[in-house]
């Protein structure tokens, strides 16, 4: 283990969605306003894209995280939504506090449940929000349905659930060809992987976090792996964590360009 050779507490690279980690670039920052005024100003409906590890189901969970003190706000978390209309239903009512035995209610029950809940939230001034991550692999038209019924769900002056799609650029696509329901989206944002200049940023935040303040990669081994890595966090955390390791077997006090390229080769094979 290389984390007593280079003064680590953890690993600063693991892939897992830990908000600890949050690196709030730029583009990071603006999706997170976006996700927290889509939930605060009750505005429907958000979709939120991103190439495969560009850090969107961090997002979610630094969204998670900030909901979480605030006492106005409830959310449901659905990070599967390859289910069946029912299923859709039930996980939904249960992540809301509802009925926790699945396959008691039918359908009319869970959307009265749900219904109920909401309402209650409403009159206790709480806004309730949906986040759906992966929402591209909604395979059933039957769910897209049930989600663009819960769309529709509000009191006389307000709607009272935020439904936040979060997932893969096809998402777009798909959300797109359904008219009923891409016209009830307020909100757009895709998110860009990060830049060469916040490459090297996200390194060594990451590395702050987990307890080093000097420096381990070089500017120039940041800049490799922007170059390795065309800026997605999901690759760079691969590449970093490997590099450590050679660093660490071939006594290294820095990671240079050369160690970024030998851990490049041994995470292909090579």
């Amino acid at each position: 283990m290389y984390l007593d050779y280079w003064r680590l507490k953890e690993r600063p690279f693991e892939v897992g969605p830990d908000a600890r980690f949050f690196y709030s670039s730029p583009n990071h920052e603006e999706g997170l306003q976006r996700l927290l005024f889509c939930t605060h100003e009750a505005r429907g409906s958000m979709v939120l894209t991103g190439e495969y590890g560009c850090g969107k189901s961090l997002l979610c969970r630094v969204l998670i995280r900030e909901l979480a003190r605030d006492a106005r706000s409830q959310l449901a978390l659905i990070i599967n939504p390859r289910l069946q209309p029912k299923e859709f239903l039930e996980s939904i009512c249960f992540e809301l506090g509802g009925s926790r035995e699945r396959g008691s209610l039918d359908k009319v029950a869970l959307l009265d449940q749900i219904v109920q809940i909401l309402q209650n939230n409403a009159k206790a001034d709480r806004e309730t929000t949906l986040v759906i991550d992966e929402a591209q692999a909604i395979e059933s038209q039957e769910v897209l349905e049930e989600i663009r019924l819960l769309m529709n769900i509000q009191s006389e002056d307000k709607l009272l659930l935020n439904i936040i799609f979060v997932g893969q650029p096809a998402l777009k696509e798909k959300v797109l060809k359904l008219k009923q329901l891409s016209q009830r989206i307020q909100l757009w944002f895709h998110l860009p992987p990060l830049d060469e200049e916040n490459t090297r940023k996200y390194i060594e935040h990451r590395l702050h976090v987990a307890g080093v303040d000097g420096e381990i990669f070089t500017p120039e081994a940041c800049q490799k792996v922007f170059h390795l890595t065309g800026g997605i966090p999901r690759l760079i955390n691969n590449l970093c964590n490997m590099a450590l390791w050679i660093g660490e077997k071939g006594q290294l006090r820095t990671i240079n360009p050369e160690t970024v390229e030998t851990a490049s080769q041994t995470l292909k094979g090579g």
